[in-house]
């Protein structure tokens, strides 16, 4: 649609024969003229509004009812992890299953009542010795998930504990309630995790190729090491006592070939004291 103003353009001493024809200018609104809306090229993403994952998951609720949680833990420990040259499709998405199921309380709370912290846990060095190995797509996709569904229990054991000190009115903070399990095992899952670290890094060195897939598994195990110590006081020194010698700036600067070894550490160690 347009809107059309005309002007008669006429001479100062003005008879009719002087009289010029009729100008016509015609001008369109709403495109380039006096339009002052901004034009929307792209949604950024990240300002869409974020849905509550209890609300977008709710419908998960009906596996952890009929038992289902119970049933992919032990798919998972039949299974293991897909191997080097294996396709893994099926093992990808029950991890995704059981990670979206677990997106919502009252699954976590399940799980963490079948003790499903610990059972991942010991598939962990499995999942991640095979995306070292091979950090092909599903071997990675894998690991990775695995990783944040142990990552997503631990931190709400740390609620539940926190619940229940206050319940208690013990006072004690939630990473100094003790959560039960076995301090030994424990201590396995924390060299463990320190373990496949360092085959991440190796495998990162020696082909250019992995270290993007590679820096993702490590972030993520170094979000856990502090979770998966559960605030005990031992776990903790455990942990921290490996990263002495890194800590050591004299000694990184006398690494030598050792020195990307020393700079990876480090830079875990800063990631883990961030956390």
């Amino acid at each position: 649609a347009g809107r059309a103003a005309a002007a008669g353009l006429a001479s100062a001493g003005g008879g009719g024969d002087d009289r010029g024809p009729m100008v016509v200018v015609y001008r369109l609104q709403g495109l380039d003229g006096e339009a002052t809306e901004e034009i929307v090229e792209a949604i950024d993403e990240e300002a869409a509004e974020e849905t509550d994952p209890e609300a977008e998951f709710a419908l998960s609720a009906v596996v952890g009812e009929e038992g289902g949680l119970e049933l992919l833990l032990r798919l998972l420990e039949v299974a293991g992890m897909p191997r080097a040259g294996q396709p893994g499709e099926c093992i990808v998405l029950l991890l995704k299953l059981l990670h979206a199921c677990c997106r919502i309380r009252a699954n976590r709370r399940r799980v963490l009542a079948l003790g499903g912290t610990a059972r991942l846990l010991r598939v962990a060095p499995q999942a991640l010795a095979v995306a070292a190995a091979a950090l092909g797509e599903n071997a990675a996709l894998a690991a990775q998930r695995l990783l944040e569904t142990i990552e997503a229990l631990l931190e709400e054991e740390m609620v539940a504990q926190a619940e229940a000190a206050a319940v208690d009115g013990e006072g004690e903070s939630a990473m100094q309630v003790d959560g039960g399990g076995d301090q030994d095992e424990w201590r396995g899952f924390v060299l463990s995790l320190l373990h496949e670290l360092e085959a991440l890094r190796q495998r990162s060195e020696a082909e250019p190729a992995a270290r993007d897939p590679a820096a993702a598994l490590c972030r993520a195990v170094t979000r856990l090491l502090p979770l998966v110590t559960r605030g005990r006081a031992e776990l903790l020194r455990q942990l921290y006592a490996h990263f002495e010698l890194y800590a050591d700036f004299g000694a990184c600067d006398a690494a030598g070939d050792a020195a990307g070894r020393h700079a990876f550490w480090l830079e875990c160690l800063v990631g883990l004291l961030t956390e």
